[in-house]
């Protein structure tokens, strides 16, 4: 959950300075056209300038897979979108309308060699070009050709552009612009995988989903590209002490926006982790709670049937037709797992749900061995079946004849399994699961592929093993289940020599807690990018003010 939390914040991070980077090279081309007023150099400075609105935009989106559904919908990521790609539209007019400055040739040139003149050779001489020293204007174009892939396309043409202007043309300055609109354009074209979210091959899906490996290589190579132009306009912003004092404050409120909404948002989820994990322990007490429940209704049964004088009687005759007659639709009804009947030596009679069992003898059992003595008791046991434990809930009650002598002794028993999570899971909505020892008896959770059976599977070494089982105490915290990572609550399940015979635990999945705040977060994230471009106002004045002073 953190790192998908982390990895949101760092989309947002990337893509404000993203916006602040394309923004300082629009006041570079807003600064040639206050000077020529020429149109492409309108172009130019408004393209960059929608192309950075499109970048801080783009900051405020969150990955709804992860984070829940966006209070703007699809909206700002739509808009986003169409804002670049008109940005790069934008650039590649105005930079069309630029002519490509050729490198001069000394073709015909005389020049003197002591008293003698020579002509020059006919080849071009490459000039070393010096940096300038005032700010000086990129040149940025693209193709008109766009698709379905406008953005990638328009990247990767305006890279290729710069790469001519600074090869084939005199601006050699502009090489790690070339760099940057190059990682700029991979970082698109990866952008593309996200359309692919939904493929059934579970290797690319795995590839291509939010926070994946694709994703980070795409915020990876943005950030990179960033980088590079960010770098390339500060060298020229800073000519000047206004523009410096200028992008200094900005960056500096940036950075506090910044810090400010990452930790308000990190206290959020935080806190909204710990009241999950509270929640979650009280919905495991709920769960022991339905376990009680069971434990109610299998004691009101046994004793329902000690209490038949019928059935007191067909013991004694030893009646076995009687008692299959008198408790054959007790199961289905009470939808009990087992109904044994014994006599006062704890041999077994009947078994109602297999009646050709019968002869052997229970009298080490601890309840039969309670109830024989007059003390009915409820009971958590672990029956071993293959592949997986069961956990039953079994209770005992004592029969007795008409003079108030122990003749025998009903246990009822109903198994905690897959049925029971179900009803529980229907009616609290909770995924839950129960362990008997510290195997898998039961659970609601699927595993990733929809078909493994994870029944029979350990708790787990470590604290979960440690508190629950070997201590007898409740857990709470976050755990890999299934591959996956979750928030779960545990309590220990006792016997009734107060044994710990199993655990429940109920679970929600890490991202929920993500889900949970993604609305806060985005709302977060919109209010600093708009606090942000407020700021540019109060900051162009002060930088203004404090420059003037100093001139």
């Amino acid at each position: 959950m953190w790192l998908q939390f982390f990895a949101q914040n760092f989309h947002f991070a990337v893509n404000l300075f993203a916006g602040l980077a394309s923004l300082g090279v629009a006041w570079l081309y807003l600064d040639a056209w206050s000077n020529k007023h020429s149109k492409k150099e309108f172009l130019k400075w408004l393209g960059f300038g929608i192309l950075g609105f499109a970048y801080l935009i783009e900051a405020t989106v969150i990955e709804q897979t992860v984070l829940g559904s966006s209070p703007f919908g699809e909206f700002t990521q739509s808009f986003a979108a169409a804002a670049k790609v008109i940005g790069y539209i934008t650039i590649a007019v105005g930079l069309i309308m630029d002519p490509l400055q050729e490198v001069p040739k000394n073709e015909g040139i005389t020049f003197e060699v002591g008293n003698d003149q020579k002509q020059a050779p006919a080849q071009p001489v490459q000039p070393t070009v010096v940096a300038p020293t005032k700010q000086t204007l990129p040149a940025v174009s693209g193709f008109g050709t766009l698709s379905v892939i406008a953005a990638p396309m328009g990247s990767i043409a305006i890279a290729a552009l710069y790469l001519r202007r600074a090869t084939t043309g005199l601006e050699r300055h502009l090489k790690p612009v070339f760099w940057a609109f190059a990682l700029i354009g991979i970082s698109d074209l990866a952008s593309v995988a996200s359309a692919y979210r939904d493929t059934t091959n579970p290797v690319f899906a795995s590839w291509f989903a939010a926070f994946g490996w694709v994703w980070w290589f795409e915020h990876l190579s943005l950030a990179l590209g960033i980088f590079f132009l960010g770098r390339w306009v500060w060298g020229y912003l800073t000519e000047r002490f206004f523009s410096q004092l200028f992008m200094i404050f900005t960056a500096m409120v940036m950075m506090i926006f910044l810090v400010v909404g990452v930790g308000f948002t990190s206290l959020l989820v935080n806190n909204i982790q710990r009241d999950t994990l509270t929640k979650l322990a009280t919905a495991v007490n709920v769960l022991g709670y339905a376990v009680d429940t069971k434990k109610s209704e299998t004691t009101a049964v046994a004793e329902q049937l000690a209490a038949s004088s019928d059935l007191a009687s067909a013991l004694i005759t030893k009646d076995r037709e009687k008692l299959i007659s008198l408790t054959q639709s007790i199961i289905p009804s009470k939808q009990l797992s087992t109904l044994i009947i014994t006599n006062a030596s704890g041999q077994v009679i009947l078994r109602a749900e297999d009646t050709s069992r019968w002869g052997d003898s229970l009298s080490d059992d601890p309840l039969i061995k309670r109830a024989l003595f007059g003390v009915g008791q409820s009971t958590v046991s672990v029956k071993q079946e293959p592949g997986a434990p069961v956990l039953q809930v079994l209770s005992a009650a004592v029969i007795f004849d008409s003079s108030r002598t122990s003749i025998g002794t009903v246990m009822t028993g109903l198994d905690l399994n897959e049925a029971f999570v179900d009803r529980i899971k229907d009616a609290t909505g909770l995924q839950s699961s129960i362990y008997g020892n510290d195997r898998l008896a039961a659970t609601t959770l699927v595993a990733p592929d929809g078909k493994t059976n994870t029944l029979g599977v350990k708790i787990g070494e470590g604290a979960i093993k440690d508190t629950v089982l070997n201590n007898a105490a409740a857990y709470q915290g976050s755990v890999s289940l299934q591959s996956r990572q979750m928030l779960a609550a545990y309590t220990p399940v006792k016997d009734v020599d107060n044994q710990v015979v199993g655990a429940l635990m109920v679970a929600e999945p890490r991202s929920s807690v993500l889900q949970i705040a993604g609305r806060s977060i985005q709302t977060t994230f919109v209010l600093a990018a708009s606090l942000l471009v407020l700021s540019f106002v109060p900051t162009f004045f002060v930088s203004r003010s404090i420059s003037r002073q100093l001139e």
